[in-house]
Parts: C-alpha cells; structure tokens; sequence
C-alpha cells in the first residue's frame, strides 16, 4: 500500500532528535499561514503521529508539507526538507488533487471543507450545545486538561450557571483559537463518546489506525481517558493518591503536595499529570493499580484497563 502525505510527514519528524523537533515545535508555534495557526499549548504536547495530524487538519496536504520542509530548513536540516520535497511530489504525481489547497476552486475542495475542525465545529455547534449542555462541567474540565484553556479563561467559563451559555462560550473560544485547537478538541470530544452518546457521527469519526496507535502506549491511554479519569477518581480522591504512594510512585514530598490541595478535581489533574511526566513504566503501574481499584471505582474506563501489560 502506497503511503499517504500524513505517513511522509509523520516519518520525517520521526528522524528528529529531541532538540530538533523541540525547535521545529517552537518554529511550527510561530507559524501562521492565510490566517490559520495552529494552538501553541496543542503543538508542545503532541508527538510525530500528531502534529503530522494537526498540520494536515490545519492546512491542506500541500500546504502542510510546504510548511515542514520549510521549517526544516529553518532549523538546519536540508536532508530531511530535501527528502520530504521529492516524497510530496510523488504524492501529488499519484493523487493527483488531494495535495490542492482548499478555496482553490477544483474537485475535492468539498472534502476539504467538511474535514476542516473549525467549520466541522460550525456546523454542528446547536447539537453540540444541546448534547454537551447535559454535562458541561466535564467537557470544560476536559478542555482545560488538554491545555484548550488558560487559567482565567477555564475560571470565567466554569464560573458560567447556565450549562447553554456556559458550553456555547466554550465552544465560541475553542472556534476563535482554530483548526489546531478545534482539532484536539474534536480529538477530546472523540474520547467521551460513553458520556455524550449523542455526539454527532460526522464529527467524531476517527483518524484510521490513530486509536490502535494510542491505545498501545500507557502514557498516551491516560491522557486519553484524563478528563473521565479525573471525573471518576475524584469521588474518593484519598484514596487513590493514597494508594499511589504506597506504591512509591509518589515521593514523600509530591505526595504531601498533592494532598494538600483542596480541590478533588484539580488534585487528580495534578497526580496524573505527575504519573504520566514519570514515563510508560510510573503510567503503567498506575494503569496496574487502577484494575486493584475496580471495586472502589466501578465507572472507571474499559479501554483502559482492559490493555495488556507491555
């Protein structure tokens, strides 16, 4: 099977040491192009697998190669812009108008539009208002957690009574920041399909191959399920704060730093962001002792204790 313009620009980042694609995160944060930029806070927490995502959602096919062997010039590394350039071309050569812009006019410009997260979020924001208004808190909370939110933002928009007004202002800020945050926003949205079964089809269709690829990393399987996780595990915060220690996943310190804080929702942000900093060994064992803990939380999320050890 031929490769496809998002494989091209996912193996390339690929070859990137980690300094390298630090800077051709920095570069890609700076980057704006006929008025779209993709969320800086998006860029710093995705992987190769990711960003090759956020760049196509972002711009067209075309568009987003141009940029990367752009940037990869900037940032030194003229083999791998040279090499991305004769790979884009041969995509072209084989697909033909795929690669073409968007509003340019020709075949295919249909699925461009519909594919695009700010004009997919449009579209189906009156449904969304009315789906995620049942539970608003929880997408909020989500939001917040993938970084979508700035402290005071998160604060205005959770201090909000009506659950209507208070998801559409959600939903208004996400749009303005565009297609890189309404990507990963429609990325979060996908993982609580169990809480919003309503959720447009359309909307949440998944990437191919992208959930499998998810699934098998521990790291990446917490920060898919953080917002439910944090929802569940609030309900007796002591305790799984409590139990991690006892694990000697937490340090003395972290762990009197932890319970410390009042909030139940912020203190199991705050352990889960300190599990999944500690690497796929700390996230794993914390997987391990979620299945111990079944009977105390018994919402906690299949997909997630159901992965095999690695």
């Amino acid at each position: 099977m031929e490769k496809t313009q998002k494989d091209h620009l996912e193996d390339t980042l690929d070859e990137l040491v980690e300094d390298k694609l630090t800077r051709f995160k920095d570069k890609l944060g700076e980057t704006t192009f006929q008025g779209r930029k993709i969320a800086e806070g998006v860029i710093e927490k995705a992987k190769s697998v990711k960003e090759a995502v956020l760049l196509i959602s972002t711009y067209s096919k075309k568009q987003a190669a141009e940029i990367t062997v752009s940037i990869l010039k900037a940032i030194n590394e003229p083999e791998l812009a040279e090499e991305l350039e004769k790979k884009t071309r041969a995509v072209v050569n084989v697909e033909g108008v795929e690669s073409s812009p968007p509003h340019a006019g020709v075949p295919g410009e249909v699925e461009e539009v519909i594919e695009d997260p700010v004009s997919l979020l449009r579209t189906h924001k009156v449904r969304l208002i009315e789906v995620l208004s049942k539970h608003p808190g929880l997408v909020v909370q989500g939001a917040n957690s993938q970084g979508l939110l700035s402290i005071r933002k998160y604060r205005n928009i959770r201090s909000i009574r009506d659950p209507n007004e208070k998801t559409e202002k959600l939903l208004d800020h996400i749009i303005g920041k565009g297609s890189g945050a309404a990507q990963a926003f429609i990325d979060l949205l996908r993982t609580l399909q169990n809480d919003f079964p309503a959720l447009p089809a359309e909307l949440i269709a998944g990437v191919p191959g992208e959930v499998d690829e998810v699934i098998e990393d521990p790291v990446s399987l917490l920060r898919t399920h953080k917002v439910r996780l944090i929802e569940v595990l609030s309900n007796d915060h002591s305790l799984v704060v409590q139990e991690a220690h006892s694990k000697g996943l937490l340090s003395d310190r972290k762990y009197r730093n932890i319970r410390s804080i009042n909030d139940p929702s912020e203190k199991i942000a705050e352990l889960l962001d300190f599990i999944m900093g500690k690497g796929s060994g700390a996230a794993q064992e914390f997987i391990d002792l979620l299945r111990k803990l079944q009977d105390d939380f018994p919402t906690l999320p299949a997909e997630l204790l159901g992965v095999n050890r690695n």
